[in-house]
């Protein structure tokens, strides 16, 4: 019951620190969406393209939008939006991290590392020294 706890925290905190590295990253290279275009576009329309709409919506305050098109060999183009381009990315890094962090676990239970358990006796003493000398009290 305690493994499935310290999973899904894991799992939970995987999932809001990619999102907020993929939220970030969008906005400081929207051009990153592009990535997603062979998810979002039709298959006649393989050209992607991010454009950053800025306009002022009030004095003194500027709004700004970016969206992903997708434009076919004659022009015609359809509107992608952010949030579907977004939420790929998303599962796409939220991918890799999970992929990434279950093999460190891996190879760090392999190599005998905190996860590995650790050997004492009843009394909750040490087994053994290191070296394999018993530990005499």
């Amino acid at each position: 019951m305690r493994w499935i706890v310290r999973n899904v925290i894991w799992v939970t905190i995987i999932l809001g620190v990619s999102a907020f590295i993929v939220l970030m990253g969008s906005l400081i290279f929207p051009g990153a969406m592009n990535w997603t275009g062979s998810f979002v576009c039709p298959d006649d329309q393989t050209t992607t393209i991010v454009v950053r709409d800025t306009y002022q919506t009030e004095p003194g305050e500027t709004s700004t939008n970016f969206t992903l098109y997708c434009v076919g060999e004659r022009g015609q183009f359809t509107d992608a939006g952010f949030f579907q381009p977004l939420l790929w990315l998303w599962i796409f890094f939220a991918g890799a991290m999970v992929a990434l962090i279950t093999i460190l676990r891996i190879w760090s239970r392999l190599r005998g590392g905190r996860d590995s358990p650790p050997t004492v006796d009843l009394s909750g003493r040490p087994a053994a020294e290191p070296d394999g000398m018993d530990i005499i009290t």
